[in-house]
């Protein structure tokens, strides 16, 4: 089953409530070519040299379900891929795909994603991840893929996109669990240390929307340490996951930060922080000032979706606007700072906004160590105006 998360280009997870699945469990299919998985994927292969390709849905007691593949006799095949199509115009000015698999396998396995960009005239240009290689013990691995590679003419009149992960190894079972694919574009304007402080206490300005929201080890409220689906751990700060068996979050406190382990929550369609405001007017120049100051346990960057929620009021289903590009977190610790502006995405509508800034993770994150992460709101119309140049 595939699903369109707001701000990933694809999420795709087996699902085993889809009539399409348990016909796979109860008895794995052969196919002498290619074919459609979940709907979302196609599984390829070269089908002149006679081979096939065994499909079975995997329900394990513990841990997720997961689709097995299965080459028989495909060793003198040309290719061997497995691809998905992503919507052309989501790929106008980004920097760069993320794309995450998440599977493992038996024995060694190599493999490689490319993006494959096709124009009106149907001429294609390919950009292309380095090799990735998995094995026994099932990881999201990333295949970073620069657009910088494909013409940007091309980019903005692109009629169709694919995404293809071809494997090296012919005689090698996959299992899968996953695909999520993550735009990056170029990085935020950054609000340095003395900026951000200027307009949180800029003198005659009252707060917005109440404090800032602190996540860290010293605001984490006192609860168990783990979260199934939805919990405050700290004063307007709020952990989500898709709930589900055996899915959760582990959050430890140390002596000067907090980790959040999201693991074991790798099989859920979301895993977010959510930091929630109290409701305030809009005065057309509003913006969202977000401090972090967390690492990760990957070795490369881990793609960070912001997103705006805005809650209507009661009965209303709230409404999700991706704020710019997002955030990067790295294995390192250091303080990044950013600011997103927030009126053009508040309905002229309401009065009073309720909003929460919301954090949304890949399914690969892991271990999260956070020294402190704070969200906080203000009003640029309050700002005093510059002062005269007196020559």
């Amino acid at each position: 089953m595939s699903d369109t998360l707001p701000a990933w280009l694809a999420a795709i997870r087996p699902d085993p409530s889809d009539s399409a699945f348990p016909p796979l469990v109860a008895q794995p299919a052969l196919h002498r070519q290619g074919f459609s998985l979940g709907g979302a994927l196609r599984v390829t292969f070269d089908p002149s040299k006679g081979g096939a390709l065994r499909v079975a849905g995997i329900v394990p007691p513990l841990g997720a379900a997961h689709w097995r593949l299965t080459p028989v006799n495909l060793g003198a095949a040309d290719w061997y891929a497995v691809e998905t199509d992503l919507d052309p115009l989501a790929l106008r000015g980004l920097e760069s795909l993320i794309p995450c698999l998440d599977a493992a396998s038996p024995r060694k396995l190599s493999l490689f994603a490319l993006l494959r960009v096709i124009g009106p005239d149907g001429r294609s240009h390919d950009g292309s991840s380095t090799m990735v290689e998995l094995g026994p013990e099932r990881r999201g691995a990333v295949f970073p893929v620069s657009l910088s590679d494909i013409p940007a003419p091309l980019l903005h009149e692109a009629a169709s996109a694919r995404l293809i992960f071809f494997l090296e190894a012919r005689d090698v079972d996959l299992d899968l669990y996953g695909l999520s694919v993550t735009g990056i574009a170029a990085p935020p304007p950054v609000v340095a240390d003395a900026a951000l402080h200027s307009l949180r206490d800029r003198a005659g300005v009252p707060p917005v929307a109440g404090p800032a929201r602190i996540l860290s080890a010293a605001t984490r409220k006192g609860w168990a340490g783990k979260v199934t689906d939805h919990a405050e751990i700290a004063k307007g700060v709020f952990l989500n996951i898709e709930p589900g068996p055996g899915r959760k979050v582990a959050v430890s406190r140390g002596w000067s930060k907090l980790e959040i382990d999201f693991t074991a929550a790798a099989a859920s369609r979301w895993r977010s922080l959510e930091f929630r405001f109290a409701p305030f007017a809009d005065t057309g120049r509003m913006v969202a000032l977000l401090r972090v100051s967390a690492m990760t346990a990957q070795a490369g960057p881990l793609p960070v979706v912001v997103i705006l929620r805005h809650y209507p009021g009661q009965g209303v289903p709230f409404r999700d606007s991706v704020l710019g590009a997002g955030l990067m977190l790295y294995p390192d610790a250091a303080p990044r700072e950013s600011r997103f502006d927030l009126s053009p995405y508040l309905p002229d509508s309401t009065a009073l906004h309720e909003t929460g800034l919301m954090l949304f993770f890949p399914p690969d994150t892991g271990l999260l160590t956070v020294e402190g992460i704070e969200a906080s709101l203000a009003d640029l119309s309050a700002a005093p105006p510059p002062a005269a140049e007196t020559g």
